[in-house]
């Protein structure tokens, strides 16, 4: 083979090489300028998003309901958010959040929960496989509230932590108990809530340090006495709350406080029932009222001496001189009987 038929072979695969390596070369440079479009397109919309509108768009959702003839029905939900700016592309930054849901009955409290701020972010691999994982941050009442929500192919995964909250922010116990609440929270969610609510599975535990409860101003409904009475502030002291729940049923574990004025013990079990408002109550519960919270005023013991003439006041007295409850029926609507001559 001559020395210019050699020079050939060896340049035919050069050539082939180059060729195939400047089509590439061309590929990604277009491929490049598409990036780089792209990624400035994104950018420009997560800066430029009217997220406003959005603000707007979760209010009108949360206290609007659309009925099957495209009516629209207040939810009773009140919902305020001040500011909602974007956070780590996947998430939002919320301030001032005031929530707040509307009584069932005149004597309750609306159920409330003001934050100062909410970080909300969701699992970008869990958006790219369809599926829905949530995790949360929030600044209220001096502590925090964490966690993270998951939905699962049967329902869905609560998972929140409570730090160091003040009640009296937080707005929650108020409506709960029925009396202004003050101290301050500790607590743990852990659930898995399944579309069968026989197969809620879980635990949780709450402990509120220097617990108030009363303002001297609200009534706290006291069952046979109307609207309730006006209680002097109560000095419940450090209460503590925990629950397994297994199959559907929440068994209290520990249910107590021990103040100055004021020992609180109970047990039983819930229910849990779909909607929430159906859950199911089969409660003890026993109120032991210090001497010295008993002659705090001439109001409280004018309470008392009332509390002595009323009948089913009469028939929840217990051996001590506390008050014993069985409380049943639903969430919605619940039954105190008084059982002061039955042990829990």
């Amino acid at each position: 083979m001559t020395t210019e038929a050699t020079t050939a072979v060896l340049e035919r695969p050069s050539r082939v090489l180059g060729s195939r390596f400047g089509a590439l070369r061309t590929v990604a440079k277009w491929a490049g300028y598409g990036g780089f479009f792209a990624a400035f397109f994104v950018l420009g919309v997560y800066f430029t998003f009217p997220y406003h509108r959005l603000r707007d768009y979760i209010i009108q959702q949360a206290e609007l309901r659309e009925d099957s003839l495209g009516r629209l029905h207040r939810t009773g939900i009140s919902l305020e958010i001040e500011e909602l700016q974007p956070w780590w592309f996947t998430g939002a930054h919320l301030t001032g959040v005031r929530f707040s849901k509307k009584a069932d009955r005149a004597t309750r409290a609306p159920l409330s929960m003001n934050m100062d701020e909410l970080w909300i972010r969701a699992a970008p691999w869990s958006l790219l496989f369809g599926g829905a994982a949530v995790s949360f941050d929030g600044r209220v009442g001096g502590g925090s509230l964490r966690g993270t929500w998951k939905r699962t192919a049967t329902g869905q995964q609560i998972d929140a932590t409570l730090r160091s909250v003040e009640l009296e922010q937080l707005g929650l116990l108020d409506a709960l108990i029925g009396l202004p609440t003050e101290g301050r929270g500790d607590g743990q969610v852990e659930l898995v809530v399944d579309q069968d609510p026989k197969k809620t599975q879980g635990q949780l535990s709450l402990t509120i340090k220097k617990l108030r409860l009363g303002d001297g101003k609200a009534k706290f409904p006291i069952p046979g006495l109307g609207d309730g009475l006006t209680v002097d502030p109560v000095e419940a002291g450090k209460f503590e709350l925990t629950a397994e729940v297994n199959d559907g049923v929440a068994t209290i574990g520990r249910l107590r406080s021990s103040g100055p004025d004021l020992k609180l013990q109970g047990q039983g079990t819930v229910k849990l029932q779909e909607p929430l408002e159906r859950t199911q109550f089969d409660l003890v519960l026993e109120l032991d009222f210090g001497d010295t919270y008993k002659k705090k005023s001439t109001r409280v013991q004018a309470m008392f001496q009332l509390m002595e003439l009323q009948p089913q006041l009469k028939r929840a007295r217990t051996p001590t001189g506390g008050l014993r409850y069985k409380i049943t029926g639903s969430a919605k609507r619940a039954r105190f009987t008084p059982s002061g001559r039955h042990k829990p």
